[in-house]
């Protein structure tokens, strides 16, 4: 397989009614939060996730979730919550926001399973488990391209 320069930076959207804000870029110990943040919400609510996938050049995954991460202090410090994510988290508090997207293509996930630290075999094992079997039936096959 040929190897991507592509660095592991999903992007979290907000969606307020049909429009979607500006993508927020994560930081890789903010892709780990929302990693282990769906995986929590997918055994213990799974009906609050909505899985897509985009046949783009590369194929793009996407989680959507009303719910709303929550961070500790310590995290606070370690993530760096810059004021872009601090003011959508305020915003989907209030309601303005109404529910979190997040994207990432197939060569971040590459990389991310290659060369980041900050997230577990173990965690992403999960989460592809979680994804393919939360996934809607026409998608499934698409999940399973995009995770090989």
């Amino acid at each position: 397989m040929e190897t991507h320069n592509v660095t592991f930076t999903g992007k979290l959207y907000g969606k307020m009614g049909t429009r979607r804000t500006k993508g927020i870029v994560c930081c890789p110990h903010g892709d780990r939060k929302f990693i282990k943040f769906v995986n929590k919400i997918a055994e213990e609510n799974p009906n609050a996730l909505s899985i897509k996938g985009k046949d783009n050049e590369p194929p793009v995954l996407v989680v959507e979730t009303k719910k709303i991460p929550k961070f500790s202090p310590m995290e606070m410090l370690i993530i760096r919550v810059d004021k872009l994510q601090k003011k959508a988290l305020r915003l989907r508090k209030e309601n303005k926001i109404q529910s979190f997207e997040y994207e990432f293509t197939k060569y971040d996930y590459i990389n991310m399973r290659r060369r980041y630290p900050f997230i577990s075999s173990e965690t992403l094992d999960k989460f592809e488990t979680n994804i393919k079997r939360l996934a809607p039936e026409n998608l499934k096959e698409f999940f399973i391209k995009f995770f090989s």
